[in-house]
């Protein structure tokens, strides 16, 4: 599920499949996942939380939304993480170069 923000909703994004995570780390919102960690990258980077239960998830919500300082330490993870790995520029600097049009 992925929806817009507006102010004091959507702080988070529970997401159950992995076709939004990008989306929502690009606008620097937390992700809490059930069951699906793709390469390990929610843990290893922490980008939010990955939950095996729907009571984990119910947990993990009630947590980071009442922690605003957590929330602002993944905010910070998510945003970052999207920036060096998913943004336009950098993505489409690759393609160019693997598709040898780019001429720098």
């Amino acid at each position: 599920m992925f929806k817009k923000r507006r102010e004091n909703e959507g702080k988070v994004f529970c997401i159950i499949s992995p076709n939004v995570f990008i989306e929502a780390w690009l606008t620097g919102v937390p992700v809490i996942s059930l069951k699906v960690d793709p390469d390990g990258m929610i843990h290893s980077y922490p980008l939010g939380r990955f939950s095996q239960s729907m009571d984990q998830v119910l947990r993990d919500v009630k947590e980071l939304v009442g922690d605003e300082s957590l929330w602002n330490e993944y905010s910070r993870n998510v945003s970052h993480f999207a920036m060096e790995n998913f943004h336009i520029q950098k993505n489409l600097g690759m393609l160019l170069g693997l598709t040898r049009l780019d001429d720098s």
